[in-house]
């Protein structure tokens, strides 16, 4: 029910931006005003596979997220895809926060370096490393200490959750390093 109802929003949500899409445009069209630069126009043709490839992507990668827990709860009772959802959605709010920051402060260093004609391996290493070594101690501490914190901040009933948490930290652990 939660998945149908979640799936039936964003549709509804997608459906009403793009009526109101398409009414902003023809009001925009019958503007005589109105018109895209020439050279606006070839932009938006040369870097049109951005919209053609990333689209899918962005579609298996939310599939991608959602499938363990549909597998967890066909496959085993619904306590076990709430414990699990849980577990991860704790871990992913700060751990998202954190790696879309890094991205945003080194993905402008590594642009420069390929402006520059620099070694971008180099850079590239050199980051991976570093985001290896200041993730370790927090990631660490979670997998060891996962299901007492949960226990500890949710309560008892929840401790199963801390223990689907340590082991998600080993993929959170992996997705802030590949920053």
């Amino acid at each position: 029910t939660l998945v149908i109802t979640l799936s039936l929003g964003h549709l509804v949500y997608d459906c009403w931006l793009l009526i109101h899409i398409n009414r902003e445009v023809r009001e925009l069209r019958k503007d005589d005003r109105f018109d895209l630069p020439t050279e606006e126009k070839l932009v938006a043709r040369e870097y049109s596979d951005f919209a053609i490839y990333r689209a899918p992507q962005f579609f298996l990668n939310s599939i991608s997220h959602s499938m363990p827990m549909l597998a967890f709860g066909a496959l085993f009772e619904p306590a076990i895809a709430g414990f699990y959802s849980i577990g991860n959605r704790v871990l992913q709010l700060p751990g998202g926060l954190v790696t879309h920051s890094l991205g945003t402060v080194l993905l402008p260093e590594l642009a420069q370096t390929a402006r520059n004609q620099g070694n971008l391996q180099k850079q590239i290493l050199k980051s991976t490393k570093f985001l290896a070594l200041v993730g370790i101690i927090p990631f660490g501490l979670i997998f060891l200490l996962g299901p007492g914190l949960f226990s500890f901040v949710f309560g008892d009933n929840w401790r199963p959750a801390g223990i689907y948490a340590s082991w998600l930290t080993l993929q959170l652990y992996c997705g802030f390093i590949n920053v």
